[in-house]
């Protein structure tokens, strides 16, 4: 493990995602920004496949949902 590496496993709910290109980059820029973190890797998988009860109780009182 490198010290101030930072890696991110991430998913889109649909491979035709409009932030799929745009996300990664916005999360490197960010994390980049807390002290200890020197680099930072994104890497997108597609499995498992996104499914709406992946968001946790926070996230969907976030986005309005109900938390279940």
């Amino acid at each position: 493990m490198k010290m101030g590496l930072c890696t991110v496993v991430m998913t889109f709910t649909d491979t035709a995602c409009d932030c799929a290109e745009s996300l990664p980059i916005e999360i490197v820029a960010g994390l980049k920004q807390i002290d200890g973190i020197e680099d930072v890797k994104v890497e997108v998988t597609w499995s498992p496949a996104w499914k709406i009860t992946r968001i946790s109780r926070y996230g969907r009182i976030a986005l309005g949902l109900p938390p279940r």
